[in-house]
């Protein structure tokens, strides 16, 4: 089995590991690898996951973060056959199409979340249009929030901050992307299928300006539009043991 590694650099604990796990295993190149196994946290494997769409590469994390809910426990010995008996999950990511009012043009994938958020002490006023083909039945829904803001979660982000946030979680690997509207005078929380399209427009942007935040660690400001939805041809591939 030919192994690529790789470790947050900013994780003391994660680059020692990869030292020695280099040196135990070898280092594979990465265009003729069978598997990249990252170390570090939840954050550094989504960025992995990024950064791999147009390889097509397997994941196969491995746990210096704090939670590691998408990793697995480090533990050197017996690597390869750990990594031929993990169980596959298939992770389709949200595409986010945005443009700020200065005219700049953004596209980011991710694979936890995308909000919608006041960047000021207003409260944000959004109008969101979603169009769905569920089932093969078109579904139209229009819908004010006034409140925080808004979250668009995939089935692995559901456990993340749109749970936190109140939204009701979903099973993962299910097709499905939830919408929750956080602090808002009105519930709001609709799940809708990855064949749905979400757009989101600023209402009175000047008094009531917008930040676009993707996985939570990049962040945009001053949004005048949205488009998100599944980037169904982008299906990444992580290994888990649990």
């Amino acid at each position: 089995m030919k192994i690529f590694f790789c470790a947050d650099e900013r994780n003391n604990e994660a680059n020692q590991k990869l030292r020695a796990c280099i040196k135990r295993y070898g280092q594979a190149d990465l265009d003729k690898a069978d598997v990249v196994v990252a170390l570090g946290g939840d954050g550094f494997v989504l960025k992995v996951l990024r950064g791999l769409l147009n390889n097509k590469i397997p994941v196969f994390g491995l746990n210096f973060g704090h939670v590691g809910y998408l990793l697995n426990h480090y533990r050197p010995e017996g690597l390869p056959e750990r990594i031929a008996a993990a169980k596959t999950m298939h992770l389709t990511p949200l595409v986010v199409r945005a443009e700020s009012f200065d005219g700049k043009m953004i596209q980011e994938h991710v694979f936890n979340d995308v909000s919608l958020t006041r960047q000021s002490p207003q409260a944000a006023r959004l109008t969101t249009l979603i169009t769905d083909e569920k089932n093969n039945e078109p579904l139209i829904m229009e819908q004010t929030v006034f409140g925080d803001g808004l979250i668009v979660a995939t089935p692995i982000g559901s456990s993340g901050y749109y749970t936190s946030a109140g939204g009701q979680p979903f099973p993962a690997q299910t097709g499905l992307i939830g919408v929750k509207g956080t602090n808002c005078r009105e519930s709001y929380n609709p799940i809708v299928s990855d064949k749905a399209h979400i757009f989101v427009q600023p209402q009175e942007p000047v008094k009531r300006p917008i930040q676009l935040d993707c996985d939570g660690k990049k962040r945009f400001k001053n949004i005048a539009t949205a488009l998100i939805q599944a980037a169904t041809g982008k299906t990444q591939t992580l290994l888990v043991e649990r």
